[in-house]
């Protein structure tokens, strides 16, 4: 498992939520979705900062493939504006990856966990 280096550029989605659903009903996060290393570093940094990062990256990956959900819509706890993301994959309500396309010329991973975003319970 590694991650991806992601140079940010946020472009609008290439096909349409009812495509990208498809896409994710056929394959697995496995398949599809990789980290990148911010993404990684905010897991960590929140979550689990007696980690080494190596170490977070491995228990995000089982988290992300054991409890994670794609969905097109984003989760109704998170307050956001970007409209770039494909989706989100949330773990267990409490944790949401905004996934992206990612911009690297990439068969095996074509989408990207950009950042790690949490549930903030008041």
């Amino acid at each position: 498992m590694k991650t991806t280096s992601y140079s940010g550029r946020r472009m609008p989605p290439k096909v349409s939520a009812q495509e990208i659903r498809k896409i994710f009903e056929d394959k697995t996060l496995r398949e599809l979705v990789s980290l990148s290393n911010h993404c990684v570093y905010n897991y960590r940094t929140r979550f689990k900062p007696d980690l080494r990062r190596g170490e977070a990256q491995k228990e995000l990956y089982r988290r992300m493939y054991e409890h994670g959900v794609f969905t097109t819509d984003t989760p109704d706890w998170l307050v956001t504006s970007t409209t770039t993301n494909v989706g989100y994959v949330t773990i267990e309500d409490e944790i949401a990856l905004p996934i992206a396309e990612s911009d690297r010329d990439s068969r095996l991973h074509p989408y990207v966990a950009v950042t790690c975003l949490y549930r903030v319970h008041r």
